[in-house]
């Protein structure tokens, strides 16, 4: 009996079965495109993107505070044109004010407009291998891309979070104005206060649509600052109203907990699913999009290729 159990470990132990190639994937299975691929990538890369959300939330609180400083100057500035603290048959239209100023902010974060820049081009290099499926590590890899795309990425943070800050004070004067319980209602025809929403949402959508294709080229290009807005500027005409698709998903992402939710458990699932999964997918989602048509346009372009040797822009060696 032990002759025979020593056997049978001596077999399991010389067993070609760990040493053996697996069944592996077929080389001649096709490739999944589009939505089956996004989601194929997305669930394989799922505990990633919880992790990547977390890495980027913590150094994300500088900007964050920035976007609630943002939040409550701008609701300081609408009570202050507005009477609806006082009247309470206005407190409807005083609450739905809130949100809508409360949900532009959380979007200006995760677009990304108020980020922290250096993090966020780490963060969007890590993203940027999932789409890509190549390997990374992800901690190694994103303080790595953090350091290289400093300087760059910071000057185009300063930028995004004071343009942004303004869009979200307009939006605060115009919804203040429009009310009809405003102190200044009346003071501006409704046909200006129409093409003053029109161009406001025209320039906001605009420049969103920009930032998504900022920090993926901040991590793919050595660029100026000149070549990236001007860049960014040329994607968002490229394909309007694709981009535009894809803004109104990462708005819908972000405005169902807050507005499909009643009371004070809105803001706190949609807190939590900030600090949790929302930064990275949005990011995923939009680095899935964006990253195709930069790398058709500059990278498979072979004019874009005469344009390296005149040193105009560079991919780096990544």
């Amino acid at each position: 009996m032990i002759i025979y159990v020593a056997v049978k470990k001596l077999k399991l132990f010389s067993s070609d079965r760990y040493t053996k190639e697996g069944k592996g994937i077929d080389k001649n299975a096709p490739e999944k495109h589009g939505f089956l691929k996004f989601w194929e990538i997305a669930w394989a890369k799922k505990y990633k993107l919880i992790a990547l959300n977390f890495l980027y939330f913590v150094p994300n609180i500088i900007s964050v505070a920035f976007a609630v400083l943002s939040y409550f100057l701008s609701t300081s500035l609408f009570y202050s044109l507005s009477t609806d603290k006082q009247l309470g048959a206005s407190q409807a239209s005083s609450e739905v004010a809130n949100k809508l100023l409360f949900f532009i902010v959380i979007l200006f974060t995760v677009i990304p407009v108020f980020a922290a820049g250096p993090f966020r081009a780490g963060m969007e290099y890590i993203l940027r291998c999932f789409t890509k499926r190549e390997p990374c590590f992800l901690w190694t890899e994103y303080i790595g891309k953090t350091r290289s795309n400093l300087k760059l990425s910071i000057k185009a943070c300063l930028i995004n979070c004071v343009a942004g800050f303004l869009i979200i004070l307009d939006f605060a004067v115009y919804l203040a104005l429009s009310s009809t319980k405003s102190l200044a209602y009346g003071v501006f025809p409704d046909w200006i206060l129409m093409i003053s929403l029109v161009v406001l949402i025209f320039l906001s959508s605009l420049f969103l649509v920009m930032t998504m294709y900022m920090y993926p080229m901040i991590v793919t290009f050595k660029l100026t600052l000149k070549q990236l807005y001007k860049n960014a500027m040329l994607f968002a005409f490229l394909k309007w109203l694709p981009n535009l698709g894809i803004l109104l998903l990462d708005a819908v992402i972000v405005f169902i907990p807050l507005f499909f939710i009643n009371g004070d458990w809105s803001l706190y699932i949609s807190l939590i699913l900030y600090a949790l999964i929302t930064m990275s997918f949005i990011g995923f989602i939009n680095m899935s999009y964006t990253y195709p048509t930069i790398k058709k346009c500059l990278i498979d372009n072979y004019k874009a290729d005469k344009s390296k040797e005149e040193g105009a822009q560079t991919e780096n060696e990544r």
